[in-house]
């Protein structure tokens, strides 16, 4: 098939995937306790973090799921 082209092997999602490469990546990366330095340093310098009640969906994520309708008795379907 001369009309289709096969992706390089270079390319791909592997390198997304892959995680920090170097040392100062991973020294960047996010963790809770950076987090939590950053929240820290934050509120000490005057920031206030407003927090939001729990929103429709959460709350509907307890509730029991919906009765599955009956199925229809012999007679009530389609001819």
């Amino acid at each position: 098939m001369s009309g289709t082209r096969r992706p390089s092997q270079q390319a791909g999602t592997r390198q997304l995937f892959a995680g920090a490469r170097t040392a100062s990546e991973r020294a960047s990366a996010m963790t809770s306790e950076r987090i939590a330095e950053d929240m820290a340093r934050f509120r000490t310098s005057g920031g206030q973090v407003e927090v939001l009640g729990t929103t429709r969906t959460l709350t509907r994520l307890d509730e029991t799921a919906p009765r599955a309708p009956a199925p229809a008795g012999p007679g009530r379907g389609k001819r």
